[in-house]
């Protein structure tokens, strides 16, 4: 073989294996950082590289009620401050925490919103999933709570029968 052909050889050897480890990364999702994968800041492709770890979050809108054959069920939360907001270790429950959601490291913008969908799924910079395929909310009502990455709950929303015992 001549040295030619080796060199080529070797070279479409090295792409083919920075491909897989590309794909890789893109996969595991949660283990690339902010830095490396700015598709994971939510709807923030310039967010500050220090973003605030609290902020003004708003559970605005929890879509419940569909059969356990569908991928419906999922959680609108909006960024109605000022500042970015990193999400890491942010938790989101139910009433009573028969179901818990920590977030991966995630900034969400100023503005900006994110779902969380109670399904399996890959996390993008718009939707995370939890991994489970489970219904988490109670058709007649329940409440989303949404806390910081210290347990300070930050907001919180009722819906159905859950809304009017508030």
């Amino acid at each position: 073989m001549s040295d030619t052909a080796i060199v080529a050889v070797v070279i479409a050897v090295a792409a083919v294996v920075a491909i897989i480890l590309w794909f890789a990364m893109i996969r595991r999702g949660r283990g690339v950082s902010d830095a490396a994968a700015p598709a994971r800041m939510a709807a923030a492709p310039e967010a500050p590289a220090e973003a605030a770890t609290t902020g003004k979050l708003e559970v605005r809108a929890v879509h419940h009620g569909v059969s356990d054959e569908q991928e419906g069920e999922w959680v609108q939360i909006v960024n109605m401050g000022q500042h970015a907001v990193q999400l890491a270790g942010w938790r989101l429950t139910d009433e009573g925490e028969k179901h818990s959601y920590t977030f991966p490291s995630l900034v969400l913008a100023s503005e900006a919103a994110v779902r969380v969908h109670m399904w399996v799924g890959d996390d993008d910079h718009n939707d995370l999933y939890v991994g489970r395929r489970q219904r988490w909310w109670n058709n007649d009502g329940d409440t989303a709570y949404l806390y910081d990455a210290t347990g300070t709950l930050v907001h919180k929303h009722s819906y159905g029968t859950a809304a009017a015992t508030e």
